[in-house]
């Protein structure tokens, strides 16, 4: 599991690194990024996880803040969307 915050920018390396490391190790990757601004920038979330053969198995929007379960026996992803006040 990587936690990062990133940009919108930020994102599109991390689509190119994290496949690639997960299909090197054999093993899923969740990347769990943040959603609003962040310091001096916009982080756009986007969270994605990759199985253990480097395909994108599932991700989460731009705006909203949610969870991303992945169920590692059955290879499953389960999202779940909030509304904070």
């Amino acid at each position: 599991m990587a936690s990062v915050a990133n940009s919108a920018k930020g994102i599109e390396k991390a689509l190119i690194h994290f496949p690639i490391i997960a299909k090197k190790f054999a093993m899923p990757v969740l990347m769990s990024n943040c959603v609003g601004f962040c310091d001096n920038f916009l982080s756009v979330s986007k969270s994605p996880i990759w199985t253990k053969d480097g395909n994108l198995f599932g991700q989460l929007d731009d705006k909203s803040e949610a969870l991303l379960i992945f169920d590692t026996e059955k290879e499953e992803v389960f999202a779940k969307s909030f509304d904070f006040i």
